[in-house]
């Protein structure tokens, strides 16, 4: 019986001692900020770890993939500020029947409302993706005065560094730039510039309530969005499962930052958006008040998942 109980009490620590020893090989996925006495050279000599996104413009600092282990070698490395845990998040399920808080309906602008309809103006949409071949986003009318042509994305391009060319190296304007409607298109998801998702159709709808001009692909009814001669910036962040990665949206928000959009739109995140976070996380919500002081409208829904009244 002495025998037996030993060997359990080994058996026990062995299994306790490789539960550490895999967490703490584990690789875990952070943003991390930084401040002026940064040395990133210095950083990744003495911990390898692969950089993913690098932020320089709504926030200061980076995506990484590190070993567990690091964390708390890395919070006091020399101009090391934070180290948070990448935040996820996943697009709601679509509610069947529409759900009112108090009798009350919230009736959402139409574009026979606005006097504008978006010329020269180039909207961001942070989202699932866009059917860019789709008919119901027509061509603008002027399609010389559009705020961006393939050669000014060629520019833009050649005289900064997003992160998209991060993603992929290969990246041109040829490529991003899909027509006069869809100026630029990325997939920071997928690591590519195809920005369809069939799999999850949102981001086709809120690029459709922005600035759809024309019939669908079934030739049926026409659809006018908001802005219908505004170009369409398309910033693919979810997955084909839904899932969506805090590090591509920064990256997608920084990006569009950088290419000078009029406005961005953020359909994205749980009951009550970017407010909530776990205490660890890293929070959204000061890079995107970074993009609205740099002059640029940004557009963030408040809760996601089509219920009200919740926290």
């Amino acid at each position: 019986m002495k025998k037996i109980a030993i060997l359990i009490a080994v058996l026990i620590l062995f299994n306790c001692l490789s539960v550490f020893s895999t967490d703490e090989a584990e690789k875990v996925s952070v943003i991390i900020t930084v401040n002026g006495d940064f040395d990133a050279g210095a950083f990744s000599e003495t911990f390898g770890c692969e950089i993913i996104y690098t932020y320089e413009v709504c926030l200061n600092g980076f995506a990484a993939e590190i070993n567990r282990a690091d964390i708390y070698k890395i919070k006091s490395f020399k101009g090391v500020e934070g180290v948070f845990s990448e935040p996820y998040y996943n697009i709601p399920e679509p509610v069947e029947e529409e759900e009112t808080e108090g009798g009350r309906r919230f009736r959402m602008m139409s574009a026979e409302e606005t006097s504008f309809p978006g010329e020269g103006t180039a909207v961001a949409v942070i989202d699932s993706g866009c059917n860019v071949s789709n008919t119901a986003f027509g061509l603008p009318a002027d399609t010389a005065g559009v705020k961006y042509s393939e050669s000014d994305i060629a520019d833009i391009l050649s005289r900064n560094s997003l992160n998209a060319e991060t993603s992929l190296p290969s990246l041109t304007a040829n490529s991003a730039y899909k027509n006069a409607k869809f100026p630029f298109a990325f997939d920071y998801a997928g690591k590519g510039t195809d920005v369809y998702n069939a799999s999850v159709p949102h981001g086709n709808s809120v690029a459709g309530i922005i600035g759809a001009k024309g019939s669908g692909v079934d030739g049926g009814a026409d659809y006018t969005g908001v802005l219908p001669e505004c170009q369409l910036i398309i910033m693919k962040v979810v997955s084909s499962s839904g899932a969506i990665k805090g590090s591509d949206v920064l990256a997608a928000l920084e990006d569009s930052v950088v290419l000078g959009v009029d406005g961005i739109n953020i359909s994205l995140g749980a009951t009550a958006g970017f407010s909530t976070h776990e205490a660890d996380e890293y929070d959204l919500s000061g890079a995107i008040a970074s993009a609205r002081a740099q002059g640029i409208f940004v557009s963030v829904a408040a809760g996601n998942d089509g219920l009200l009244g919740r926290n």
